[in-house]
């Protein structure tokens, strides 16, 4: 391939994918909404560099829960917690003035909330989780983290093919790794 050809092909605008998480399963969703809040995890310490540790050991919490739902199919009995810990670290982060880490914690919260048994909250709560990272990731200018996003869900959809099936499909955190 001639440098020509390579610049063409390197320079193709890459089509958007369309994500659609309403027809997802309940631990698909719970699983995506979680990936949302992990890609743009580290986005929170870039945003408020003097993040407390508890703020950061808050928006962990959330993740990591709303990961555990996704990979057990088994809710917490103190969800209602982790959603707590989830809105203080969003709410520090606001009060320093720091919105957009304030909406890197709320994705996490929505990545808490896709766990409710309430389907339409569920669906509700994984689209918002997708829609505020967009925000985020569009916020710092980092198109790469939005195509892994859309990569993933491409991936998490076609991991789903694999496994057609009437039970409920548990994601394991390491869904991911490929």
């Amino acid at each position: 391939m001639g440098l020509f050809d390579w610049l063409k092909h390197a320079l193709k605008p890459v089509q958007p994918v369309e994500v659609n998480v309403s027809d997802l399963p309940h631990l698909a969703r719970i699983a995506f909404a979680a990936r949302c809040a992990r890609t743009v995890q580290p986005l929170f310490v870039e945003l408020w560099p003097v993040a407390s540790p508890q703020a950061l050991n808050f928006l962990e919490k959330a993740i990591a829960t709303a990961e555990r739902v996704a990979e057990s199919g088994i809710v917490p009995r103190k969800i209602g917690d982790v959603k707590i810990l989830a809105t203080r670290a969003s709410g520090q982060a606001f009060q320093q003035g720091m919105e957009y880490a304030s909406l890197v914690a709320c994705v996490a919260l929505h990545a808490v909330e896709a766990v409710s048994e309430d389907d339409e909250a569920s669906r509700r709560a994984c689209l918002e989780a997708y829609s505020d990272a967009l925000d985020c990731i569009e916020h710092v200018r980092r198109p790469q983290l939005r195509e892994q996003l859309e990569q993933d869900y491409v991936f998490l959809r076609q991991w789903l093919e694999q496994r057609a099936s009437s039970s409920p499909i548990v994601v394991p955190k390491d869904v991911w790794s490929r």
